[in-house]
């Protein structure tokens, strides 16, 4: 299970698990993308898939969670959507602590090769907290030159033991031309060129 977290909202995490897992499932790795931002649902609706029961209904016990996920039949990337939207009598970190939830990923875990979670934001509310609980990677996306790395600091400590479970982090929105400058490959002015070859 590798969980794609953030520090704050808009950091492009959302952007970056849907990526990794229709990279996993165009491999032909058996994959499921979940959406696990009970209250956003960002990933939900990127996909088209709002009004779908998913995640939120599992955790309800309204359904299993093998009725609740949809295959894409072009990719093979199979999704568990975040919720219908209809209401529910709990709120969504109680529906994240829940047992429920440790039983469906253990379903879930059985029949996937890699399961990729879009989590909430770390810092405004609990929730990303309690789905990193779940997690046997966790990848970081920040925002190139705008995410404070104080913020993502006091995420990483929120975390407690799971921050041992960081492999990496996904730099989003990156200016190409001040990478290059900052690694010495950008052109120099005056230098002439190489001929081509005839």
């Amino acid at each position: 299970i590798i969980v794609v977290a953030s520090a704050l909202p808009g950091e492009g995490n959302t952007l970056i698990a849907a990526n990794l897992a229709h990279h996993y499932a165009v491999s032909g790795v058996r994959t499921l993308l979940i959406d696990a931002d009970l209250r956003a649902a960002k990933l939900t609706q990127h996909l088209g898939l709002t009004g779908r029961a998913g995640l939120r209904e599992v955790l309800a016990g309204y359904m299993t969670p093998e009725a609740a996920v949809l295959r894409d039949g072009t990719t093979g990337l199979n999704v568990l959507p975040a919720t219908s939207g209809a209401p529910q009598r709990t709120s969504a970190p109680e529906a994240l602590a829940s047992s429920v939830l440790v039983q469906a990923l253990a379903i879930l875990k059985g029949r996937y090769d890699v399961i990729i979670i879009d989590a909430p934001p770390l810092l405004p509310i609990v929730d990303g907290r309690l789905v990193c609980d779940h997690a046997d990677q966790i990848v970081m996306t920040m925002t190139w030159l705008k995410t404070p790395a104080p913020l993502v600091k006091k995420a990483i400590k929120l975390l407690g033991y799971n921050a041992e479970k960081i492999v990496g982090v996904v730099m989003n929105r990156v200016a190409p031309d001040v990478i290059e400058k900052d690694l010495g490959y950008e052109e120099q002015p005056g230098r002439s060129q190489p001929r081509r070859a005839a």
